[in-house]
C-alpha cells in the first residue's frame, strides 16, 4: 500500500496514466465501485466524458469531492459518520450565545447585539462563527483539541490573547453536542495504524485534477497510504518542480529570486505550497513534459510557464498579432456579452472543425452576467444566429424569481406597506395567477393604484409604529376606498362622498379584476400582521407553509416551488431540538436569505453548447477556447475581508486557505488550459465620460509579460465602442468587427445623406406610415411637442412616466415644477373654459387635497393658497379682455394619398380670436402648438364656411402673449413652399404619420433656431455643442442616445422639414403684451 503522485501539464497526458492506472486496477468484484476524488462537478463531467471515450462507458465509478472521500472513509476506519453541519452549527451557536453573555469575555459579543431588536445581528454573528468554527476543524485540528483540554492556545501553542478566550469557551460548549466537532474524528484517523481490513485489501482510491487539498487532508492521505493504494494524478503548471524554494529567497516569500518566470511566482501560491507538502509527505513524482512548439503568443507564454524560465528572446511581431490572446475592453456587461458573441462568431468562421461544445466561458460573478448572456445569447438580437449554451453554477435565488420573492415576502413586517411592496411580489408570475390576473391586468391596476394617491401604510396603526404623522389621504387603505367608490357610485367631476374622492370609474370585467386585486391586497395584510409576531419553529413551518400555498401559484414555478418547500424542510431539520426560543421573522428571513445563496444548481456542464460558468467548476480543464468575460480590477480574484477574529488569519499557515491567491492560480491554471486561444474581457471604460478602467491585477500582469516578450511595443488591449451599431464595426479599414445585420443597418443610418426637395412633399409617406381614419389636432399638437417622445411612446411603451424615477412610496411633500405647472393649467383653464361654471377655485383645491394631490400638513394648505391667489391673478386679466369663449368642434376630411383623413377635435373662440393658454411660461414647443392650433382652426372655418374674413389667435402665458395673423400672402415670397393653406396642413398631417412610426427628431428648438436663422440670414451650424447646450437633456437625452448612441442626428433632412413648417410660423407671429 502507498500514495504515489502523477503530475503533467497537459490534463490530457494525466487523462492517459490515470485511465492506465484504472484499467488495471480494476476491482474484481463487478458490484464494486471504484473511487474516483474530484474537485468540482466540472472536472466530474469532463472525466466521465474522457472515460466513456476511452472504454465506450464509464460504469461503476464513485466519485467523490475531497471533503465527501475523508468523510466516508472517516466511516470505514473508525465507524462514525461525520454528521456536522455548518447550517445546523449555525443554530446551535445562535441559541448558546446569550448563554455566555454574563461571562466577561464575551462582553464584546453582548455589546454588538444588544440593540439589535430584531436579532438579526445575532444569527448573522452565529453564521460567521460557524463557519470559522468549520474551517478550524479542517485547518486548526490540534488548536481545537487543545480548547477542549481547557488550554486556550493557538496552533504554535502560545497562549491566546484574553480578546479570544470567548471561542474556546464557546467551543467548549458546542462539543458537548456529539454532531458538531469533526476535528477529533479526523485526528484519529490520522493515529489510526494498521492493516486494512478484508473489504479494503487492494482497493485503490483515484485523486484527479485537484488543485490544491488542506494540509491536514495530505496528511490523512499519506496516513491511509498504509491501508489503501492511493493515487493523485495531477496537472501541473510546469514540468519543473515549482515548491515556494524554487520562487524566494527566504521563508516570507516576500523576495524573488533572481532569473525568476515572475508570471508564475505572482500567480502559483498556492500551488507551490501545495506542492511544497507534497514533497514533504511522498517520496515519487513522475513527470514526461516537453514544451511545446511555439506557433503562437500563447504557446510561447505556455511555454515559459513550463520551463519556468524568465522571459527570455523578443519574440516574432506576427505572434502578437495572431489573436491567440485576446484582450477586450468594454464600457459594460451587456457590451462585453455583446462582442464576445461576434468573436465566437467569427471563431465559427475561421475554424469549420471548431463547435460549442470546444469552448467554455467562466467569469467571476455569473449572477451577474446571466440576465447579459440570455438577453444576448437566447435571443434573435445578432440576426437570428443561434448559437447553443448552458449557464451552470447560479444559485437557487439566482435561478428562480419565486425563492427571492419568497425571502423578500418574509421581510415585509419589517416595512411600512408600501406601494412598491405591493406591486413587487404582485408583478411576478407565481403571485397574479394565483389570483386570477394576467400581466395587463396588473398594469392597469397599478395605473389605478397611482391615480388613487395610494403610497404607503394601511392605516394610522402603522405609521404610529414608525413614529411618523399619519395623513390618511395616502394610505393603502384610503387608496382601496377611493378605487370601490369609484366603482360602486355614478360619481361625477369633483364630486367626494364622506370625504373621499372617487377614483376612476371601473365597470364590467375591470371590475372583477378589482375585486381580485382587494383579495389579493386584504391577504397580504393578513400576513404582514403574521409576521410581525414571534413564533416558535414549530409554529414557523405552519405559517411558511401556508403562505406558499396562499400567495403564490401551484403552476407558475413549480420547481420554485419545490426548491421553496425544500428550504423550509431545512428549516424544520436544522431548528429540531436546538430552538426552543420563539423566532421572529427577520430571523428566519435571514435564514432563508443565507440558505438561497448557499445552494448552487449544479449541471449544465459540456452537454454539447458553449457552457457558462463560474471560474472554479470548469478550473483546469482542457478547451480550444477559453473565454474569461468580467475580469475587472475588483471582481477578480475575489477579495475575502476575514473578520477580526478569525484567528486564521490572525495567526496564518503555511496551506490555509486563500481566496486571492486561490484565484490567481485558478488564473495560471487557465492560461495552461487553453488549447488555440485565451479570450478576456473586462469593463475597461467608463460608460460616462470613457476613461480607462484597469483590468484585473492578473490581466494586468499578463499584459505586463506579453509587452516584455513582445519588446513593450505592443498592447494586446482592444479598446470598443460604447454602441454594438457604431460605424467602426462595420468599415474594413478598421480592425473592429460586428456579425449583426440590425446594428449594420442602424450604423448605416448614421451615414444619412441630404434629401432634395423633389424626394419630399407627398413621398414623406411610406408603406410603413399607414394614416388612420381619424387623427385628433390634439394628438397632432403633442407630437410636434417632441416627435421622438412620441414615437418611443407609441411604438415602443416608453414615454416620460416610465422614465421617471418617481418616488411611488412617499407623498407628495412638494410638488417638482412640472407637477406644479399641470395643477395650475388645469385650474386656469377649467376658471377661463368651462362652459358652466358649477364650482369655485376654492371648492377645486379643496377636491385635490382631497384626492391626496397636495402635500400634507401646513405646507399643503399654504400651496393651496399660493395656487388660489396665483390662478385668480391670471384667469382674472385675461378675462377683462375677452368676451367668454366658446368651445368650437373642428372637423373636417382631408385627402392624403387617396385617404381620407378626418381631422378632429375642439378649440375655443371669442369672437374672431382663437384662445389658447398655458399658466407657465412659453417654451418652442408652446409656439408650435399655437401655430398648429391656429392653422388647422383657421382651415376648419374655411371648410365649414364660418370664416367671417378676420382671424387670430392668442396665446396667454405667464410671461408672454403670443399672438398669430390671418394667413394672407403667407407662402407669396418663396415659390418652393406650398401654395395654399390646404397642401400646407396635408404636409402637417403626413409629417405627423410619418414620425408616428418613423424616430424623427424634429425637436421645436431646432425648428425654431432654424427658421430663425433663415430669417436672419446666418449660416446654421448645428454642431454637437449645440445639441448638447439645447438637446441633449431630461427625456430627451434619453431618446436621442437610445437611437443614435454618440452620434448627433443628420441634419439636412431636419433643416428642410424645419423651412417648410417653422418658418411660417416665425413669419407670422408675434408678442403682443405680458
Amino acid at each position: 500500500m502507498s500514495l504515489n503522485v502523477y503530475y503533467g501539464v497537459q490534463l490530457e497526458n494525466v487523462f492517459d496514466l490515470f485511465a492506465y492506472s484504472l484499467e488495471k486496477n480494476r476491482s474484481v468484484d463487478p458490484l464494486e465501485s471504484e473511487f474516483v476524488v474530484v474537485q468540482t462537478e466540472g472536472m466530474k463531467k469532463w472525466l466521465s466524458l474522457m472515460l466513456a471515450q476511452r472504454f465506450s462507458v464509464c460504469s461503476n465509478i464513485k466519485f467523490f469531492t475531497p471533503n465527501g472521500i475523508i468523510n466516508h472513509l472517516a466511516g470505514r476506519i473508525t465507524g462514525e459518520q461525520i454528521k456536522a453541519d455548518k447550517k445546523k452549527l449555525a443554530w446551535v451557536i445562535y441559541s448558546t450565545l446569550p448563554l455566555h453573555f454574563e461571562n466577561r469575555y464575551f462582553d464584546e459579543i453582548k455589546r454588538y447585539t444588544a440593540f439589535d431588536r430584531s436579532g438579526v445581528k445575532q444569527y448573522q454573528l452565529s453564521e460567521k462563527i460557524a463557519d470559522i468554527f468549520d474551517q478550524y476543524q479542517v485547518y486548526r485540528p490540534w488548536m481545537l483539541q487543545s480548547w477542549e483540554k481547557g488550554e486556550y492556545v493557538n496552533q504554535n501553542g502560545e497562549k491566546l490573547p484574553e480578546d479570544y478566550w470567548w471561542q474556546p469557551i464557546l467551543w467548549q460548549n458546542l462539543c458537548k453536542r456529539d454532531e458538531i466537532n469533526r476535528s477529533d474524528v479526523y485526528l484519529r484517523m490520522l493515529n489510526t495504524t494498521g492493516a486494512a481490513g478484508a473489504k479494503d485489501e487492494n482497493k485503490h482510491i483515484f485523486v484527479f485534477g485537484i488543485s490544491v487539498l488542506p494540509p491536514l487532508y495530505v496528511k490523512i492521505l499519506e496516513n491511509l497510504g498504509y491501508r489503501f493504494e492511493i493515487e493523485m494524478f495531477l496537472q501541473s503548471p510546469s514540468r519543473e518542480y515549482f515548491g515556494t524554494e524554487r520562487f524566494y529567497k527566504n521563508a516570507d516569500r516576500e523576495e524573488l529570486k533572481e532569473g525568476v518566470n515572475s508570471l508564475v511566482a505572482n500567480l502559483a501560491r498556492t500551488g507551490s505550497e501545495f506542492f511544497d507538502f507534497l514533497a514533504e509527505y511522498i517520496d515519487y513524482f513522475s513527470s514526461d513534459m516537453k514544451p511545446k512548439k511555439e506557433e503562437s503568443l500563447l504557446q510561447c507564454v505556455q511555454n515559459d510557464i513550463i520551463s519556468l524560465k524568465p522571459p527570455g528572446k523578443i519574440i516574432d511581431t506576427h505572434k502578437t498579432e495572431d489573436e491567440s490572446i485576446i484582450v477586450n475592453s468594454c464600457h459594460s456587461p451587456m457590451r462585453e456579452v455583446q462582442v464576445l458573441y461576434d468573436y465566437l462568431l467569427r471563431f465559427f468562421d475561421e475554424d469549420s472543425n471548431l463547435t460549442p461544445s470546444d469552448i467554455v466561458v467562466m467569469t467571476p460573478d455569473i449572477e451577474e452576467y446571466a440576465p447579459y448572456i440570455n438577453a444576448v445569447f437566447g435571443s434573435a438580437a445578432f440576426d437570428d444566429v443561434s448559437i447553443p449554451y448552458s449557464i451552470s453554477d447560479k444559485t437557487l435565488s439566482g435561478i428562480y424569481s419565486s425563492v427571492q420573492l419568497f425571502t423578500s415576502f418574509l421581510q415585509i413586517s419589517s416595512g411600512r406597506l408600501k406601494f412598491s411592496d405591493i406591486f413587487q411580489f404582485l408583478e411576478k408570475e407565481i403571485v397574479y395567477t394565483k389570483f386570477g390576473l394576467t400581466p395587463p391586468d396588473v398594469e392597469m391596476l397599478k395605473s389605478l393604484c397611482k391615480s388613487s394617491v395610494m403610497k404607503w401604510g394601511w392605516d394610522s396603526d402603522i405609521a404610529e409604529s414608525f413614529n411618523l404623522p399619519y395623513y390618511e389621504y395616502f394610505t393603502v387603505s384610503k387608496g382601496i376606498d377611493r378605487l370601490l367608490l369609484g366603482s360602486a357610485v355614478l360619481a361625477y367631476e369633483w364630486s367626494s362622498f364622506d370625504d373621499i374622492v372617487p377614483s376612476v370609474s371601473v365597470e364590467g370585467e375591470n371590475f372583477e379584476i378589482l375585486g381580485r386585486f382587494v383579495k389579493y391586497v386584504y391577504t397580504v395584510k393578513r400576513y404582514r400582521d403574521i409576521l410581525g409576531k414571534n413564533y416558535s419553529a414549530e409554529e414557523w413551518l405552519d405559517i411558511l407553509n401556508n403562505l406558499q400555498q396562499d400567495l403564490f401559484s401551484g403552476t407558475a414555478d413549480n420547481d420554485g416551488l419545490q426548491e421553496i418547500n425544500n428550504g423550509i424542510r431545512a428549516f424544520g431539520t436544522y431548528t429540531a431540538g436546538i430552538i426552543s426560543e420563539e423566532l421572529p421573522a427577520y430571523v428566519v428571513a435571514e435564514f432563508f436569505k443565507s440558505y438561497f445563496k448557499s445552494v448552487e444548481k449544479t449541471g449544465g456542464y459540456m452537454e454539447g453548447g458553449i457552457t457558462f460558468c463560474s471560474m472554479i467548476p470548469m478550473r483546469s480543464i482542457p478547451f480550444k477556447i477559453i473565454c474569461m468575460i468580467g475580469m475587472n480590477d475588483t471582481s477578480f480574484p475575489r477579495i475575502h475581508k476575514p473578520v477580526e477574529f478569525d484567528l486564521t488569519a490572525v495567526y496564518p499557515a503555511k496551506g490555509d486557505r486563500s481566496t486571492k491567491d486561490n484565484d490567481r492560480y485558478l488564473f495560471l491554471e487557465t492560461i495552461m488550459s487553453a488549447r488555440k486561444k485565451l479570450y478576456i474581457s473586462y469593463t475597461g471604460q467608463s460608460i460616462k465620460d470613457n476613461s480607462d478602467i484597469p483590468p484585473s491585477p492578473v490581466v494586468a500582469g499578463l499584459l505586463e509579460y506579453v509587452r516584455q516578450i513582445s519588446g513593450g511595443g505592443y498592447s494586446l488591449i482592444n479598446k470598443h465602442k460604447l454602441h454594438p451599431f457604431s460605424i467602426t464595426y462595420f468599415d474594413e479599414k478598421e480592425k473592429m468587427f460586428s456579425y449583426s445585420k440590425t446594428n449594420f443597418q442602424i450604423a448605416e443610418s448614421y451615414l444619412e445623406t441630404p434629401v432634395t426637395d423633389e424626394d419630399r412633399g407627398e413621398d414623406i409617406l411610406t408603406e410603413d406610415a399607414k394614416p388612420p381614419s381619424e387623427i385628433d389636432i390634439e394628438e397632432i399638437a403633442y407630437f410636434f411637442k417632441n416627435p421622438l417622445r412620441y414615437y418611443f411612446k407609441n411604438n415602443l411603451g416608453i414615454y416620460p412616466e416610465n422614465l421617471a424615477q418617481d418616488n411611488e412610496d412617499v407623498e407628495p411633500l412638494n410638488l417638482n415644477n412640472l407637477q406644479k405647472t399641470i395643477l395650475k393649467d388645469r385650474l386656469a383653464k377649467e376658471s377661463l373654459f368651462s362652459e358652466e361654471q358649477e364650482i369655485s377655485l376654492d371648492e377645486m383645491l379643496n377636491y385635490y387635497r382631497k384626492s391626496g394631490l397636495f402635500p400634507p400638513g401646513k405646507f399643503g394648505e399654504y400651496m393651496k393658497e399660493v395656487n388660489k391667489y396665483n390662478v385668480s391673478f391670471f384667469t382674472n386679466n385675461i378675462k377683462k379682455t375677452l368676451k367668454p369663449p366658446e368651445i368650437k368642434a373642428m372637423d373636417f376630411y382631408l385627402d392624403v394619398k387617396n385617404r381620407n383623413i378626418n381631422i378632429r377635435g375642439e378649440y375655443m373662440l371669442s369672437g374672431s380670436v382663437n384662445i389658447l393658454a398655458r399658466m407657465a411660461k412659453i417654451k418652442d414647443s408652446d409656439r408650435i402648438k399655437a401655430w398648429l392650433y391656429h392653422i388647422f382652426a383657421l382651415y376648419d372655418l374655411l371648410q365649414s364656411n364660418r370664416y367671417s374674413g378676420e382671424f387670430s389667435t392668442l396665446f396667454y402665458s405667464e410671461d408672454k402673449i403670443l399672438k398669430f395673423e390671418d394667413y394672407t400672402d403667407l407662402y407669396k415670397n418663396d415659390e418652393k413652399m406650398y401654395e395654399n393653406l390646404h397642401s400646407y396642413v396635408r404636409f402637417i398631417v403626413e409629417t405627423y404619420i410619418y414620425g408616428s412610426v418613423n424616430p424623427l427628431p424634429l425637436f421645436p428648438v431646432f425648428g425654431c433656431s432654424y427658421a430663425k436663422k433663415i430669417i436672419k440670414g446666418e449660416s446654421a451650424d448645428f454642431g454637437r455643442s449645440w445639441w448638447a447646450q439645447n438637446v441633449y437633456k431630461n427625456d430627451d437625452k434619453f431618446y436621442l442616445e437610445k437611437l443614435y448612441g454618440d452620434v448627433i442626428p443628420g441634419t439636412e433632412n431636419l433643416k428642410e422639414l424645419s423651412r417648410i413648417i417653422y418658418l411660417p410660423m416665425l413669419q407670422k407671429e408675434s408678442f403682443v403684451g405680458t
